[in-house]
């Protein structure tokens, strides 16, 4: 069959602008990345928390080899948190506006200690009733901890504690032995993952102050999740991040605090995988995109930054080219209101805690997010995008552009 005259020049007149725009594209960076440092030559570090004033809580190795909690209070770089003398090994998983660290560490007898650190000493969490261990995993502006820890029939719970209380376990969601508390806000909201039954299906929970622990599903709609759903971050706003399955994979979700569908992340162009970690109360989630079957050279995971209007990005675009020869972003795992982010990355091949600070002035999203198919070498920007489908309706099924709330 001949193309009609008008059809054919439609659809090469979309390529064009493909290529024109897709080249015009802003090459400035949007964020500056800084290398948080190790405790040792040839060492390794890792991010897990930021707070809002661009201090990090993560770990990193000691002269012994040792894994131990630090933060980046004291001196912009990763210094270890001060802990009792019996730990051994330790991590930092959270931190608040005071600087107080939150983790977990091991003693001498293999026995783990949920702790937080702060201006004012260090403090254990005592277990939980007939407990022998416990983890902290979270920590909001007021000092309350959010955690897990076992009870006297060998089951996990997740735990809430304040300031220099005892914890309190919240209600599962059901009879399911596996229950894990992650994430707490600055109104005591917190979130986690619970066993439905045992051997049975996980899905996040919300538990508010003064009211009943609720499944997340039956604030927000499934959509493609209907299998099994992690929690692992809460905003101050209400807004839930984390993961869970849809089909063969697991995919990062938004869960928006006014209800509605649970919005799938998607992934990144050859992902197979997404997990979200960290959340701010501007709706944008950060954390990591899973390749899979990997070629040589190629990382088996990217650091990705969603935001609910323009979709899913790879941080590793968006530093600088100068950056991005000696930086891999691997992980992200926190993001705070000022749009800073911290998490792991591979420094010229060995892991590293990075801080990525947006650029002054500068716009981070330009363009839609790149869970888009783009043409070898040339991306895909809205206006080249809108041009073809007009013209050839010629895109590729199984992918689309990141979602928007609408």
């Amino acid at each position: 069959m001949v193309r009609p005259l008008a059809s054919c020049f439609t659809w090469r007149l979309g390529w064009i602008l493909v290529l024109v725009v897709g080249m015009a594209r802003p090459s400035s960076a949007g964020f500056t990345i800084q290398d948080l440092g190790v405790l040792t030559p040839f060492g390794t570090s890792s991010g897990s928390a930021i707070n809002a004033l661009g201090q990090v809580a993560g770990s990193a190795n000691n002269l012994s080899g040792n894994l131990v909690a630090v933060s980046t209070v004291q001196s912009g770089q990763v210094q270890a948190v001060g802990l009792p003398p019996d730990a051994i090994q330790s991590r930092g998983n959270a931190i608040n506006l005071s600087g107080s660290v939150a983790g977990s560490y091991l003693d001498k007898f293999n026995a783990q200690h949920a702790f937080v650190s702060g201006p004012d000493g260090v403090s254990v969490v005592t277990p939980l009733a007939g407990g022998t261990y416990t983890v902290a995993n979270g920590i909001n502006g007021s000092g309350m901890v959010i955690g897990t820890g076992d009870v006297l029939d060998g089951t996990t719970r997740a735990f809430v504690m304040g300031i220099g209380g005892h914890p309190t376990a919240i209600t599962p969601l059901g009879t399911g032995t596996f229950n894990v508390g992650n994430g707490i806000n600055d109104s005591g909201s917190a979130v986690g993952t619970s066993q439905i039954a045992p051997g049975g299906l996980v899905h996040a929970f919300l538990a508010v102050p003064g009211l009943s622990t609720v499944d997340l599903l039956s604030r927000n709609a499934a959509g493609d999740f209907s299998y099994n759903t992690y929690g692992t971050a809460i905003a101050n706003t209400g807004d839930v991040a984390g993961y869970g399955d849809v089909g063969r994979y697991e995919h990062a979700f938004f869960a928006p605090s006014g209800g509605g569908t649970l919005v799938d992340l998607g992934v990144l162009p050859g992902g197979s995988s997404s997990y979200g970690y960290g959340l701010n109360d501007l709706s944008q989630v950060v954390g990591s995109v899973n390749y899979g079957i990997t070629q040589p050279g190629q990382p088996n995971s990217e650091a990705f930054i969603w935001d609910a209007v323009y979709g899913m990005f790879n941080l590793n675009t968006l530093i600088s080219t100068t950056d991005q020869a000696s930086w891999v972003l691997t992980q992200a795992t926190g993001i705070n209101d000022s749009a800073e982010i911290t998490g792991t990355g591979l420094l010229n091949g060995v892991a590293h805690a990075f801080l990525l600070t947006p650029i002054p002035d500068e716009p981070l999203f330009s363009t839609p997010g790149q869970t888009v198919p783009e043409p070898p070498a040339v991306g895909l920007t809205l206006i080249g995008l809108l041009t073809v489908i007009i013209g050839a309706n010629r895109l590729k099924p199984g992918r689309t552009e990141g979602q928007a709330i609408a």
